[in-house]
Protein backbone atom coordinates (compact mmCIF):
# COMPACT_ATOMS: atom_id res chain seq x y z
CA UNK A 1 0.00 0.00 0.00
CA UNK A 2 2.66 2.34 0.83
CA UNK A 3 4.48 1.47 -2.34
CA UNK A 4 1.49 2.29 -4.36
CA UNK A 5 1.07 5.70 -2.85
CA UNK A 6 4.74 6.21 -3.03
CA UNK A 7 4.53 5.93 -6.69
CA UNK A 8 1.64 8.04 -7.38
CA UNK A 9 3.64 10.47 -5.45
CA UNK A 10 6.52 10.44 -8.21
CA UNK A 11 4.03 10.29 -10.70
CA UNK A 12 2.23 13.61 -9.39
CA UNK A 13 5.95 15.60 -9.18
CA UNK A 14 7.08 14.24 -13.05
CA UNK A 15 3.75 16.05 -14.25
CA UNK A 16 4.06 19.40 -12.31
CA UNK A 17 7.80 19.21 -13.87
CA UNK A 18 6.41 18.38 -16.90
CA UNK A 19 3.97 21.00 -16.80
CA UNK A 20 6.51 23.50 -15.20
CA UNK A 21 8.75 23.39 -17.78
CA UNK A 22 6.66 23.87 -20.60
CA UNK A 23 5.11 27.19 -18.53
CA UNK A 24 9.04 28.04 -18.24
CA UNK A 25 9.34 27.16 -22.53
CA UNK A 26 6.60 28.62 -23.60
CA UNK A 27 7.34 32.19 -21.01
CA UNK A 28 10.98 32.40 -22.67
CA UNK A 29 9.85 31.67 -26.29
CA UNK A 30 7.24 34.63 -25.97
CA UNK A 31 9.83 37.19 -24.17
CA UNK A 32 12.74 36.72 -27.26
CA UNK A 33 9.37 36.90 -29.64
CA UNK A 34 8.82 40.51 -28.08
CA UNK A 35 12.11 41.04 -27.87
CA UNK A 36 12.45 40.28 -31.86
CA UNK A 37 9.44 41.83 -32.35
CA UNK A 38 10.70 45.43 -30.69
CA UNK A 39 13.85 45.44 -32.85
CA UNK A 40 11.80 44.62 -36.03
CA UNK A 41 10.34 48.23 -34.84
CA UNK A 42 12.97 49.54 -34.11
CA UNK A 43 14.86 48.70 -37.51
CA UNK A 44 11.69 49.35 -39.46
CA UNK A 45 10.53 53.11 -37.80
CA UNK A 46 12.44 55.98 -39.59
CA UNK A 47 14.66 57.62 -37.01
CA UNK A 48 14.51 61.45 -38.07
CA UNK A 49 17.93 62.39 -36.51
CA UNK A 50 19.24 59.35 -38.65
CA UNK A 51 17.16 60.94 -41.69
CA UNK A 52 18.55 64.54 -41.40
CA UNK A 53 22.45 63.28 -40.20
CA UNK A 54 22.19 60.93 -43.07
CA UNK A 55 20.75 63.78 -45.50
CA UNK A 56 23.60 66.21 -44.03
CA UNK A 57 26.41 63.51 -44.39
CA UNK A 58 25.06 63.03 -48.69
CA UNK A 59 24.97 66.94 -48.63
CA UNK A 60 28.47 66.96 -47.57
CA UNK A 61 29.82 64.22 -49.80
CA UNK A 62 27.94 65.88 -52.77
CA UNK A 63 30.20 68.95 -52.31
CA UNK A 64 33.21 66.92 -51.32
CA UNK A 65 32.65 65.50 -54.78
CA UNK A 66 32.35 68.90 -56.55
CA UNK A 67 35.70 70.27 -54.21
CA UNK A 68 37.73 67.27 -55.97
CA UNK A 69 36.32 68.27 -59.18
CA UNK A 70 37.64 71.98 -58.99
CA UNK A 71 40.76 70.75 -57.51
CA UNK A 72 41.55 68.58 -61.02
CA UNK A 73 40.70 71.69 -62.55
CA UNK A 74 43.30 73.73 -60.69
CA UNK A 75 40.68 76.43 -59.16
CA UNK A 76 41.96 77.89 -56.40
CA UNK A 77 40.18 77.43 -53.00
CA UNK A 78 39.15 80.53 -52.59
CA UNK A 79 36.35 79.70 -55.08
CA UNK A 80 35.51 76.10 -53.95
CA UNK A 81 32.35 77.59 -52.19
CA UNK A 82 31.13 79.24 -55.21
CA UNK A 83 29.43 78.95 -58.17
CA UNK A 84 32.15 78.31 -60.67
CA UNK A 85 31.47 78.02 -64.55
CA UNK A 86 35.19 77.39 -66.79
CA UNK A 87 35.80 75.91 -69.89
CA UNK A 88 32.16 75.10 -70.89
CA UNK A 89 31.95 73.12 -67.67
CA UNK A 90 29.64 73.98 -64.01
CA UNK A 91 30.29 73.51 -60.25
CA UNK A 92 28.01 73.60 -57.80
CA UNK A 93 25.48 74.35 -60.16
CA UNK A 94 22.63 73.51 -57.18
CA UNK A 95 23.77 76.68 -55.26
CA UNK A 96 22.73 78.98 -58.56
CA UNK A 97 19.89 76.89 -58.72
CA UNK A 98 18.17 77.23 -55.38
CA UNK A 99 19.32 80.72 -55.09
CA UNK A 100 17.57 81.49 -58.80
CA UNK A 101 14.70 79.51 -57.63
CA UNK A 102 14.21 82.21 -54.55
CA UNK A 103 14.37 84.90 -56.01
CA UNK A 104 12.72 84.29 -58.82
CA UNK A 105 9.73 82.65 -56.45
CA UNK A 106 9.90 86.02 -53.92
CA UNK A 107 10.54 83.81 -51.42
CA UNK A 108 11.02 85.41 -48.24
CA UNK A 109 11.01 82.08 -45.60
CA UNK A 110 14.70 81.65 -43.95
CA UNK A 111 15.31 84.93 -45.56
CA UNK A 112 16.93 87.24 -42.88
CA UNK A 113 19.15 90.46 -44.24
CA UNK A 114 20.31 89.46 -47.48
CA UNK A 115 20.99 86.46 -49.56
CA UNK A 116 23.62 86.06 -51.95
CA UNK A 117 25.80 84.01 -54.39
CA UNK A 118 29.48 84.21 -56.01
CA UNK A 119 29.70 83.17 -59.13
CA UNK A 120 33.26 83.09 -60.66
CA UNK A 121 32.89 83.36 -64.74
CA UNK A 122 36.61 81.95 -66.57
CA UNK A 123 37.12 83.87 -69.38
CA UNK A 124 39.12 82.35 -72.48
CA UNK A 125 42.65 83.63 -71.33
CA UNK A 126 41.54 81.92 -67.86
CA UNK A 127 41.04 85.03 -65.73
CA UNK A 128 38.50 84.85 -63.45
CA UNK A 129 35.25 87.67 -63.04
CA UNK A 130 33.77 87.37 -59.76
CA UNK A 131 29.93 88.38 -60.08
CA UNK A 132 28.08 88.72 -56.29
CA UNK A 133 24.52 88.46 -56.89
CA UNK A 134 22.42 89.80 -53.66
CA UNK A 135 18.88 89.64 -52.65
CA UNK A 136 18.92 92.69 -49.68
CA UNK A 137 16.41 92.67 -47.60
CA UNK A 138 14.31 95.70 -47.20
CA UNK A 139 11.27 96.07 -45.01
CA UNK A 140 9.16 94.27 -42.02
CA UNK A 141 6.31 93.01 -43.49
CA UNK A 142 6.27 90.80 -46.75
CA UNK A 143 4.37 93.73 -48.85
CA UNK A 144 7.17 95.96 -47.78
CA UNK A 145 9.88 93.70 -48.49
CA UNK A 146 8.73 92.62 -51.86
CA UNK A 147 8.09 95.92 -52.80
CA UNK A 148 11.43 97.78 -51.37
CA UNK A 149 13.96 94.83 -51.27
CA UNK A 150 17.09 95.32 -54.16
CA UNK A 151 18.91 93.06 -56.08
CA UNK A 152 22.31 93.96 -56.27
CA UNK A 153 25.12 93.11 -58.98
CA UNK A 154 28.54 93.33 -57.81
CA UNK A 155 31.21 92.25 -60.69
CA UNK A 156 34.83 92.36 -60.02
CA UNK A 157 37.30 92.39 -63.28
CA UNK A 158 40.30 93.39 -61.70
CA UNK A 159 41.88 90.07 -61.89
CA UNK A 160 40.75 89.75 -66.07
CA UNK A 161 44.25 90.55 -67.97
CA UNK A 162 42.55 91.80 -70.81
CA UNK A 163 39.77 94.27 -69.29
CA UNK A 164 39.40 97.19 -70.76
CA UNK A 165 38.47 98.23 -67.14
CA UNK A 166 39.61 96.97 -64.33
CA UNK A 167 37.50 97.83 -61.36
CA UNK A 168 34.59 96.52 -59.02
CA UNK A 169 31.34 97.73 -60.20
CA UNK A 170 27.66 97.61 -58.33
CA UNK A 171 24.50 97.91 -59.92
CA UNK A 172 21.09 97.59 -57.64
CA UNK A 173 17.76 96.63 -59.11
CA UNK A 174 13.96 96.64 -57.94
CA UNK A 175 13.03 92.87 -56.71
CA UNK A 176 9.41 94.29 -57.33
CA UNK A 177 10.26 95.22 -60.88
CA UNK A 178 12.94 92.91 -62.09
CA UNK A 179 12.25 88.90 -62.45
CA UNK A 180 14.98 86.72 -62.58
CA UNK A 181 14.63 84.14 -65.46
CA UNK A 182 16.10 80.80 -67.13
CA UNK A 183 16.40 81.55 -70.48
CA UNK A 184 16.90 78.96 -73.38
CA UNK A 185 18.76 78.77 -76.73
CA UNK A 186 21.13 77.16 -78.65
CA UNK A 187 24.96 78.43 -79.88
CA UNK A 188 26.49 78.57 -82.77
CA UNK A 189 28.11 75.04 -81.75
CA UNK A 190 23.52 73.80 -81.56
CA UNK A 191 24.49 73.23 -77.71
CA UNK A 192 22.17 73.48 -75.76
CA UNK A 193 22.64 77.46 -73.22
CA UNK A 194 20.91 78.05 -70.12
CA UNK A 195 21.10 81.80 -69.40
CA UNK A 196 20.40 83.11 -66.04
CA UNK A 197 19.12 87.08 -66.71
CA UNK A 198 17.23 89.65 -65.10
CA UNK A 199 13.67 90.95 -67.04
CA UNK A 200 11.58 93.90 -66.74
CA UNK A 201 8.78 95.08 -69.36
CA UNK A 202 10.16 96.83 -72.32
CA UNK A 203 14.05 96.91 -70.51
CA UNK A 204 16.40 94.89 -72.33
CA UNK A 205 17.57 91.60 -70.00
CA UNK A 206 20.53 92.40 -68.04
CA UNK A 207 22.80 89.06 -68.73
CA UNK A 208 24.30 87.48 -64.60
CA UNK A 209 25.55 84.49 -66.55
CA UNK A 210 25.22 81.39 -68.82
CA UNK A 211 25.97 77.49 -68.72
CA UNK A 212 25.96 74.24 -70.70
CA UNK A 213 21.95 72.70 -70.02
CA UNK A 214 24.14 69.31 -70.66
CA UNK A 215 26.40 70.32 -67.48
CA UNK A 216 23.45 69.92 -65.22
CA UNK A 217 21.19 66.61 -64.27
CA UNK A 218 18.26 67.61 -66.69
CA UNK A 219 17.22 64.56 -68.58
CA UNK A 220 15.22 64.86 -71.70
CA UNK A 221 12.94 61.83 -72.06
CA UNK A 222 10.49 62.37 -74.98
CA UNK A 223 11.77 65.29 -77.30
CA UNK A 224 8.54 67.05 -79.07
CA UNK A 225 9.41 68.21 -83.00
CA UNK A 226 6.62 70.50 -84.13
CA UNK A 227 6.77 71.20 -88.03
CA UNK A 228 4.55 73.98 -88.57
CA UNK A 229 3.23 74.94 -91.56
CA UNK A 230 2.03 77.88 -93.66
CA UNK A 231 -1.59 77.51 -92.52
CA UNK A 232 -2.89 77.73 -89.35
CA UNK A 233 -5.09 74.64 -89.82
CA UNK A 234 -6.69 72.94 -86.97
CA UNK A 235 -6.20 68.65 -86.85
CA UNK A 236 -7.43 66.73 -84.29
CA UNK A 237 -4.78 64.02 -83.56
CA UNK A 238 -6.78 62.32 -81.03
CA UNK A 239 -10.45 62.59 -80.18
CA UNK A 240 -11.70 62.42 -76.52
CA UNK A 241 -12.26 58.83 -75.36
CA UNK A 242 -9.69 57.16 -78.21
CA UNK A 243 -7.42 56.41 -74.94
CA UNK A 244 -7.81 55.33 -71.28
CA UNK A 245 -9.49 57.97 -68.86
CA UNK A 246 -8.89 60.69 -71.74
CA UNK A 247 -11.54 62.97 -71.27
CA UNK A 248 -10.45 65.53 -74.11
CA UNK A 249 -9.55 66.33 -77.64
CA UNK A 250 -5.79 66.93 -78.96
CA UNK A 251 -5.44 69.16 -81.39
CA UNK A 252 -1.93 70.52 -83.58
CA UNK A 253 -2.87 74.49 -85.11
CA UNK A 254 -0.65 74.64 -88.24
CA UNK A 255 2.05 72.03 -87.67
CA UNK A 256 2.60 68.43 -87.61
CA UNK A 257 4.10 66.93 -84.20
CA UNK A 258 6.17 64.02 -83.85
CA UNK A 259 7.99 62.45 -80.96
CA UNK A 260 11.37 61.60 -80.55
CA UNK A 261 12.72 59.12 -78.09
CA UNK A 262 16.08 58.27 -76.28
CA UNK A 263 18.04 56.07 -79.54
CA UNK A 264 16.60 58.34 -81.86
CA UNK A 265 13.22 56.83 -82.07
CA UNK A 266 10.41 58.90 -83.97
CA UNK A 267 6.37 58.73 -84.30
CA UNK A 268 3.94 60.64 -84.76
CA UNK A 269 2.21 61.86 -81.57
CA UNK A 270 -0.91 59.93 -82.23
CA UNK A 271 1.31 56.23 -83.16
CA UNK A 272 3.05 57.08 -79.81
CA UNK A 273 0.16 57.66 -77.66
CA UNK A 274 -2.18 54.69 -79.49
CA UNK A 275 1.00 52.18 -78.80
CA UNK A 276 1.32 52.76 -75.49
CA UNK A 277 5.06 54.26 -76.30
CA UNK A 278 4.58 57.19 -73.98
CA UNK A 279 1.30 58.70 -72.32
CA UNK A 280 0.03 62.08 -72.06
CA UNK A 281 1.23 62.00 -68.02
CA UNK A 282 4.93 61.55 -69.79
CA UNK A 283 4.46 64.94 -72.31
CA UNK A 284 2.93 67.33 -69.28
CA UNK A 285 5.72 65.82 -67.11
CA UNK A 286 8.68 66.47 -69.39
CA UNK A 287 6.83 69.80 -70.31
CA UNK A 288 7.16 70.51 -66.16
CA UNK A 289 10.77 69.27 -66.25
CA UNK A 290 11.51 71.80 -68.96
CA UNK A 291 10.08 74.86 -66.81
CA UNK A 292 12.11 73.82 -63.81
CA UNK A 293 15.55 73.57 -65.77
CA UNK A 294 14.73 77.07 -68.12
CA UNK A 295 14.28 75.19 -71.74
CA UNK A 296 11.04 76.57 -72.16
CA UNK A 297 8.66 79.03 -69.95
CA UNK A 298 5.19 79.51 -68.79
CA UNK A 299 3.27 78.86 -66.15
CA UNK A 300 -0.82 78.27 -65.04
CA UNK A 301 -3.48 80.04 -65.45
CA UNK A 302 -6.20 81.66 -63.07
CA UNK A 303 -8.78 80.75 -64.91
CA UNK A 304 -9.03 77.37 -63.45
CA UNK A 305 -5.77 76.19 -63.94
CA UNK A 306 -4.40 75.82 -67.29
CA UNK A 307 -0.95 75.77 -68.31
CA UNK A 308 1.27 77.49 -70.60
CA UNK A 309 4.44 75.61 -72.03
CA UNK A 310 6.88 77.89 -74.18
CA UNK A 311 9.37 76.83 -76.19
CA UNK A 312 11.65 77.86 -79.14
CA UNK A 313 9.54 75.78 -81.84
CA UNK A 314 6.21 75.70 -80.54
CA UNK A 315 3.49 76.44 -77.95
CA UNK A 316 1.65 73.22 -75.21
CA UNK A 317 -1.27 74.48 -73.61
CA UNK A 318 -3.31 71.74 -71.37
CA UNK A 319 -6.57 73.40 -70.82
CA UNK A 320 -8.19 73.30 -67.33
CA UNK A 321 -10.90 76.46 -67.73
CA UNK A 322 -13.65 77.11 -65.47
CA UNK A 323 -15.88 76.44 -69.00
CA UNK A 324 -15.12 73.10 -68.64
CA UNK A 325 -12.53 72.62 -71.31
CA UNK A 326 -9.46 70.15 -70.98
CA UNK A 327 -8.37 69.61 -74.38
CA UNK A 328 -4.35 69.45 -75.23
CA UNK A 329 -3.03 71.86 -77.75
CA UNK A 330 -0.10 71.98 -79.99
CA UNK A 331 0.85 75.34 -81.65
CA UNK A 332 3.49 77.52 -83.38
CA UNK A 333 5.95 79.70 -81.33
CA UNK A 334 4.32 83.52 -81.23
CA UNK A 335 0.96 81.63 -79.85
CA UNK A 336 -0.36 82.32 -76.50
CA UNK A 337 -3.49 80.74 -74.97
CA UNK A 338 -5.93 83.62 -75.70
CA UNK A 339 -4.49 83.23 -79.65
CA UNK A 340 -5.11 79.33 -79.33
CA UNK A 341 -8.24 79.80 -77.88
CA UNK A 342 -9.33 82.44 -80.13
CA UNK A 343 -8.36 80.00 -83.36
CA UNK A 344 -10.28 77.17 -81.53
CA UNK A 345 -13.76 79.28 -81.32
CA UNK A 346 -13.45 80.89 -84.57
CA UNK A 347 -13.58 76.91 -86.13
CA UNK A 348 -16.90 76.57 -83.18
CA UNK A 349 -14.29 73.99 -81.40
Amino acid sequence: MRKKIFIVILVLIFIIFILWAGFVSINNYMEQKNIETENNSNLNTPNVENIAENNLVEEASVEEQEIEKMRAEEIPSEFFDSVVIVHDKIYNFTKLDNFVNRVKDKNLEGLENEAEIKIVMYTTEGDPIIETVSLKKLGNTESEIVNNSKIIITTDSTRDRYAAEKNVSSKEYSWLDYKIVRKYKKDEMGREVINIVLQKNNAEDIQICGYLLSETDYKRNIEINFNGRKDMGIDTILEKNTLENQDFNIYTIGGDVNIVLEGDMVYSLADALKNKVITIEDILSQAQTDIEYGVCTGGEYSDGGSVEYDYEEYTLVKYNNLSGRKDLVFAPEWTILSDITKILEDNNI
